[in-house]
């Protein structure tokens, strides 16, 4: 049994959009590549084993997340923040705004059942996951609102995942069938929305191969 505490820190490396005061018609050919914001993850990562035949561990994760400030240019694309007219957006809203990205809460609690030892094993993942909208502060409050709306993390605000996964082992070398050690995984992955009501499927399957050196 163990417990880990979790840190880390996402740093942006992606240039934002120029101040359209300057470079003009140059804002419309650039492309906006992340948000400029550092994100901070703070978390808790624990698990228990048993002795048990059929149930062999049950794992817990919880991480917060959280992003700094920071001042962007503002964008005058068609239809930012309800206007079509770049100096109108500019005059309204000013050349510059602070950001925020909402925080997360993710809570996940998963469990992992041994139906064949060292050979088949089955994991169930279930996955709350909740992120705030972003934060807009400009010179004008209506624009702030609409880009909260429609420019936020919505799809991902308030869900529960759930993940189911069938794992065969052929990668521990005393079980070993054939020469190349590697694992099959086949699973399948539901989505159900807190607030839309919304809710989709995957399935997946992948295959992880295992090489040394020495």
């Amino acid at each position: 049994n163990y417990v880990y505490g979790q840190l880390g820190l996402s740093i942006p490396f992606g240039k934002t959009l120029s101040q359209f005061i300057n470079s003009r018609e140059i804002q419309f050919k650039e492309a906006k590549v992340g948000n400029g914001a550092n994100r901070w993850k703070i978390g808790l990562y624990a698990s228990n084993k048993f002795q048990s035949t059929l149930l062999k561990r049950i794992f817990y994760q919880f991480q917060f997340q959280f992003s700094n400030s920071t001042t962007l240019n503002t964008p005058v694309e068609l239809f930012s923040g309800g206007h079509t007219n770049p100096d109108s957006i500019l005059a309204i809203v000013g050349n510059s705004y602070r950001f925020r990205e909402g925080y997360g809460i993710f809570l996940n609690v998963g469990f992992e059942n041994q139906i064949i030892e060292n050979r088949i094993h089955i994991l169930n993942h279930i996955r709350y996951i909740y992120i705030s909208e972003d934060n807009y502060i400009s010179k004008n409050k209506d624009w702030d609102s609409w880009m909260e709306k429609y420019s936020s993390t919505l799809p991902l605000k308030n869900r529960i995942n759930i993940k189911s996964e069938l794992w065969i082992l052929n990668s521990l070398s005393k079980l070993q069938l054939g020469t190349i050690p590697f694992d099959l995984c086949f699973g399948i992955i539901s989505n159900f929305g807190l607030e839309d009501k919304q809710s989709e499927y995957h399935m997946f399957s992948s295959i992880r191969f295992h090489f040394q050196g020495w």
